[in-house]
Formats: C-alpha cells, sequence, structure tokens
C-alpha cells in the first residue's frame, strides 16, 4: 500500500481528531462537581441497576465516533492499493502519466516516416488507455528537456495539440539530465498509479552502457513509477555526416595561406558510393569537391585553403551535396575565425642584451617577424625591458610573450591577469632568472601548473645546441589533438629527433591543462596550454634562447611561433559551438532483447515495436485508490453511532415511569451523551 498525500500529516491530524472526543470525556469526568443532598441518595440507588450498562453503551458510542475520525484522516492520507487492478469494488482507479519523447537530432532520421513522427503514433497508443480526467504531462528530451503539457487533466484534443508542437532540436540525447527532470514531474503526479514512458529510437551510444548517473536516475524512476521503454525505429540506419570541421594550420592573416579540414563519416551498414562537400564563407559558396566511396565505419578527410584576404570575422561552412541522406541535419558543419589587418605582440626580455650576447627575446623575435616587410607587416613586434613594463598598456597589445622574467609584481600580475580573460594570449618562456615562488603565488591563476624546479639532463655537458652528444632530451612523440602537436608531427622523425634539451622546467599540470608536447625519457611537460576565460596561455618549459636548448635555431622553432600566433589571436573553436554532438550520428539502435536485460533490474517494461502497446499498458496497470471508500465507510458509521445513541437513550425510558429519580436519570444520561 502506498499513500499519495503524507501519511505523516494526516496521521497526527488523525490522531489529533480522535483525541479530542477522549480528552472531553476525560475531562467531563475530572471536572465533575458532587454535592450530596437528601434526594441523591434516591436518585444513586436507581441509577447503580442500570450504571454498568450505560457505560458499556457510552464506551462503544465513543468508540465508533474516534472511528469516524480515523477513516476520515485514513481516507485524506489517499492510500492506494498496489495490487488492485481497475475495476474493483473498494475504490477507482486515476493514472498520473509523464511520457518523455526523445526529441535529438537522431529522431529526425527516415526517407518517409521519421522516427519523431513514428514515436507521436506511439504516444497516441499511450493516451488511448487514459480516461477523462487523469493528469498527463508531455516533455521533449534533449540536450535539456522542454515540457510541452505538464500536470494537465486528460483531455485528447489538448494532448493531440501538444504533439504537433513535438519537434526535434540540434542536440544530443542528454540521459543523465533528462532522469533527473522526469523524477520531479513524477513526484507532481496525483494518481493511485504513476507511470513514466520514454519513448526513444533507443540509439546503442545512449542505451548500451549506462553512466553511473543515468543508471541511478532510472533507478529513481522506477521507484517512483511504472517504468515503460518505448522504443521506435525507421527504415534502415544509413547515414553519411560531417563530424568535424576546424582549421588546420596556416595564417590567417591578409594574404596568409590557411588550411581547415573536414570529417565525413559513414555511420551506415553499407559503403557509401561518395559524393561531394562545399565550403562557403561569408555565405559566398565554393567549388564542390567530390569525394570517394566510403565503407561503413570510415571516415575520409577534406582539406580547403579558403581565401581569407579581408579583416574581420569569416564564418566558415562545410556542407554535403545532396546525396538522399535520411538525415540531413548533421550534413553541414561550422567554425569562425578572426581575420586582423595588424597584429601587435608585447615581448618582456628577462635578460636583456648586455654586450657580451644576444639577449633573451632575441631568436623569440626573429621568429615572430618573420618574413615581415616593414610597413606592410601584419604583424608588429614592441620588446622591453621585465623592469620597465608598463602594466597599463599591457590591454593594447593582441599578444604577450615574457622570456625567462626574473618576478612579477602584483601590479603586472592583475594587468595580465585580466588581459587574458578578456581574450589575450600569454605565451611564458621558463629560464633560470625566475623567482618561482613569484610566480606561483601572484601568476597561479594563469599558469597550467606549480613550478617546482629546473630539471638537467647531463651535467658534464656545457653546451647543447651544436653538439650536444648523449646527455640531452629529445621530443617525445607528439600525440594530442591541438594544433601545436600536430604541426610537430608533420616533422620527419629525425628532424624532430635533431632537437635537443639538457635543462627544462618542472611543472606540476592542473587538471584543465592540456599537455601540448613532451620530453622523451623522462616523459616531463615541455609545451602546455590553460584556457582562463575567453583567453589562454602557453608554458614552455625551455628557455627562448639557446641556453636550455637548441630548439630556437631549430626549423620547428618559428613554425611553432606562428602558428601559436595564429592559435591565439583567432579562437577558431570559439565558432563552433553551435555545432552537432557527432555521437548522435551513429544511427545503431540497441536490440529489445539488450534493453530488457539492461533493465531487469529496474522492473521496468520494454515495449517491443510490433507488440501491442495499449494491451500490455493496461495489462501492467494496478493501483486503486481507496479514499472514497473510506469516507463512505466513514459516514456509515457517523450514521450507525447515532442511530446507537438514539436507541440506547430511547430504551432507557421507554418504560414509562415519570418519577422524579427517572427523569433526572434520563437527562443526566442524554447530556452526558451529546457531550
Amino acid at each position: 500500500m502506498t499513500f499519495l498525500n503524507s501519511p505523516l500529516l494526516w496521521t497526527i491530524a488523525g490522531a489529533i481528531g480522535v483525541a479530542v472526543p477522549v480528552i472531553i470525556h476525560l475531562l467531563h469526568q475530572r471536572h465533575r462537581r458532587h454535592t450530596d443532598w437528601a434526594a441523591m441518595e434516591l436518585l444513586r440507588r436507581a441509577l447503580v441497576v442500570r450504571s454498568g450498562q450505560v457505560k458499556l453503551e457510552d464506551i462503544l458510542l465513543l468508540l465508533l465516533r474516534c472511528l469516524v475520525l480515523a477513516l476520515v484522516a485514513f481516507a485524506l492520507v489517499r492510500p492506494t492499493l498496489e495490487d488492485q487492478a481497475e475495476g474493483g469494488l473498494l475504490g477507482e482507479q486515476r493514472v498520473g502519466m509523464v511520457i518523455a519523447i526523445d526529441a535529438s537530432f537522431s529522431m529526425d532520421h527516415g526517407k518517409y516516416d521519421t522516427r519523431m513522427e513514428e514515436a507521436r503514433q506511439r504516444v497516441s497508443k499511450i493516451l488511448e488507455t487514459a480516461k477523462e480526467g487523469d493528469p498527463i504531462t508531455i516533455v521533449l528530451m534533449a540536450e535539456s528537456p522542454r515540457t510541452l503539457l505538464r500536470g494537465a487533466n486528460f483531455n485528447l484534443d489538448r494532448c493531440n495539440d501538444a504533439l504537433e508542437k513535438a519537434e526535434v532540436f540540434p542536440e544530443r540525447f542528454n540521459l543523465e539530465r533528462a532522469t533527473v527532470e522526469l523524477a520531479t514531474l513524477v513526484d507532481e503526479l496525483k494518481g493511485s498509479v504513476k507511470e513514466c514512458y520514454l519513448v526513444t529510437d533507443a540509439q546503442a551510444v545512449d542505451w548500451a552502457n549506462f553512466s553511473k548517473e543515468a543508471a541511478n536516475g532510472l533507478e529513481t524512476l522506477a521507484r517512483k513509477s511504472k517504468l515503460f521503454l518505448v522504443p521506435v525505429e525507421t527504415e534502415g540506419r544509413e547515414n553519411l555526416a560531417i563530424t568535424d570541421f576546424s582549421y588546420a594550420s596556416g595564417s590567417l592573416g591578409p594574404g596568409g595561406l590557411s588550411r581547415f579540414t573536414a570529417e565525413v563519416s559513414n555511420f551506415g551498414l553499407q559503403t557509401h558510393d561518395g559524393g561531394s562537400i562545399s565550403l562557403s564563407v561569408n555565405d559566398r559558396n565554393g567549388t564542390p569537391r567530390s569525394f570517394g566511396p566510403i565503407k561503413p565505419g570510415e571516415s575520409r578527410l577534406i582539406d580547403f585553403y579558403p581565401d581569407l584576404d579581408l579583416s574581420g570575422d569569416a564564418n566558415l561552412t562545410a556542407s554535403l551535396g545532396r546525396n538522399d541522406d535520411a538525415l540531413a541535419i548533421d550534413n553541414r558543419r561550422m567554425a569562425s575565425v578572426r581575420v586582423s589587418d595588424r597584429i601587435r605582440i608585447l615581448c618582456i626580455d628577462g635578460e636583456p642584451f648586455a654586450g657580451d650576447g644576444p639577449g633573451e627575446t632575441f631568436w623569440l623575435r626573429k621568429a615572430l617577424e618573420l618574413n615581415q616587410l616593414g610597413d606592410d607587416a601584419s604583424i608588429e613586434v614592441v620588446v622591453t625591458d621585465w623592469q620597465e613594463t608598463d602594466p597599463s598598456a599591457i590591454g593594447e597589445y593582441d599578444l604577450v610573450f615574457a622570456a625567462n622574467v626574473e618576478e612579477v609584481d602584483s601590479s603586472i600580475a592583475r594587468s595580465l591577469d585580466s588581459f587574458v580573460r578578456k581574450g589575450g594570449g600569454l605565451v611564458l618562456f621558463a629560464g633560470d632568472r625566475m623567482d618561482l615562488p613569484s610566480y606561483n603565488e601572484n601568476l597561479g591563476g594563469l599558469l597550467p601548473g606549480e613550478l617546482i624546479g629546473i630539471s638537467a639532463f647531463g651535467e658534464g655537458s656545457e653546451t647543447v645546441g651544436d653538439s650536444p652528444g648523449e646527455n640531452s632530451w629529445t621530443l617525445a612523440e607528439p600525440t594530442s589533438s591541438h594544433v601545436l602537436s600536430q604541426l610537430t608531427r608533420t616533422m620527419p622523425q629525425e628532424g624532430r629527433d635533431a632537437v635537443r634539451f639538457r635543462k627544462s622546467m618542472e611543472i606540476r599540470p592542473d587538471d584543465n591543462a592540456t599537455i601540448v608536447l613532451s620530453l622523451s625519457g623522462n616523459g616531463s611537460p615541455l609545451v602546455l596550454e590553460k584556457q582562463v576565460d575567453s583567453g589562454s596561455v602557453l608554458f614552455f618549459a625551455t628557455t627562448a634562447d639557446r641556453d636550455w636548448s637548441n630548439l630556437v635555431v631549430h626549423p620547428l622553432f618559428p613554425m611553432l611561433m606562428q602558428q601559436s600566433i595564429t592559435h591565439l589571436t583567432n579562437r577558431p573553436e570559439a565558432g563552433r559551438a553551435g555545432n552537432l554532438n557527432p555521437s548522435e550520428s551513429d544511427l545503431g539502435q540497441a536490440s529489445a532483447e539488450s534493453l530488457e536485460e539492461a533493465l531487469s533490474p529496474l522492473n521496468a517494461v520494454v515495449i517491443p515495436i510490433a507488440a501491442n502497446l495499449g494491451g500490455i499498458v493496461k495489462e501492467t496497470r494496478k493501483g486503486t485508490e481507496i479514499s472514497r471508500t473510506l469516507l463512505i465507510l466513514a459516514l456509515l458509521v457517523f450514521l450507525l453511532q447515532g442511530y446507537l445513541a438514539r436507541l440506547f437513550t430511547n430504551r432507557m425510558t421507554s418504560k414509562g415511569e415519570s418519577s422524579l429519580q427517572e427523569s433526572l436519570r434520563k437527562h443526566t444520561v442524554v447530556a452526558a451523551r451529546r457531550t
């Protein structure tokens, strides 16, 4: 037995109600005044014969009146017999339904009828089992739930109007968030039976392996209601989609050459014959490019080299041609980039030129100004001594490079923090002059980790640049998807092995930091990146000169610096927020058998597509509310106690005695029973 209202609240109220007549009876007995007078002895003798019978009659009436109040309180709790089917004599059945429809973009699949249209038909079958007045909630499930109808009394026309508004969203199916919202909606239902229906295409990516959070959410739903999983499907699962489109490499400045890469994937079970893909820039369509056959489960990369000579924001869209794809929503993908006429870079030199050799930023400046020609240069580099840096001027630049700066005072730290959070790019190079406690304390929010100390390899070697010998590290195999890692991977292994490192700065990476490049042997990070609000910080665990490595005189260094400029000033991934989650493009569905096995611990019902949905629902529907029966019973008991009270009172005076003693006895008993 379950209760629709709070048992504790109404139990307390019922207990108080039952206690009232008992308390009144006890108080009446306690405060009765005894006055002895001459005729009292005669009256007492007349009553002693019937006093035992009167007490029994009074106790019976008291119990019946207490029972009336107890039945009313119990009815207000709205108890439900869970194993009682509809049509029982004990009460009525009121069914509350929460119908959740999968509205992720995979539900738009289908050459003729889409999965969403099939879902509407399945929901209509569910609604046929409802009765007028049953509370109904209809909600759409995607990345976040959208409620179409909330706790409304069932009306077929109103429900059909809500179903017509059901649409597919360009979002994935978030089972974890859906279960939390559905549990709240189930709690709001008032009915002897609570049912929750999940109408979905049951994609394997969502239902084959639940996350722990999703499993807990489904368990909560199954505990609060009868849980039904209602799969839908359409013919076939063939689908071709653009799963990635992003900036790959190159310069985004005027006159620069940039490369964007689109990934086309075949999620179907048959080989796709191929098709065409085109790139549009600011709504200017480009020439379509053809691609050949793609086998099931395979992907094809297509490169584009768009013309981005105009400054400002550029919106790029890669689109598949018409190829009779049954799911068109994932056939396009977007990226946004920012093209600047001129990029201003501030280089803070921690060890300026002192007459005995180049300064700390000598090689760095050459790499940043590579191929820049006089006034036509798109990159302007300004070098300043770290002790003469004006904190208020930092915001005038697009990028800030700092090389082996001894310490960062609080004013510089505040300016750099504000600069990065507003979208600026900061690049830090290590060195032996750095005051590590100062960095960790003042730049802790920007650094991609905690600076530990300097690690040396081969203490006997004095130089690394020209004859490194064997006492040095090399670059580890790049494995990150970061653009700098991908750029390094394009260099032959022999070229990467020629970069040698004798010292490096040890750093303990933060959880949200990205390790871009590492050193071989010890695996310590060499290049790290950390996102800070709208900006980013790159940290190089080596110097910007030749003291610790020969990186600055290796061809890889100017490539890394030019790519860093493009990466930090553009932030291409910011324009990809509106793209679809590619996992939703995999239309493979979990089998009914696997779903039943996964949901069996929850006692949930999986309704096969070919099964009689309405019949299964009615067969499993149990739960009858007995409140009305209890109220009727309370009324009958109330009438019974009234009848008995009148019967007992009349019987006492049925002998027709009219003596003073009998008259007083009658009025005393009647007054007590009325009280």
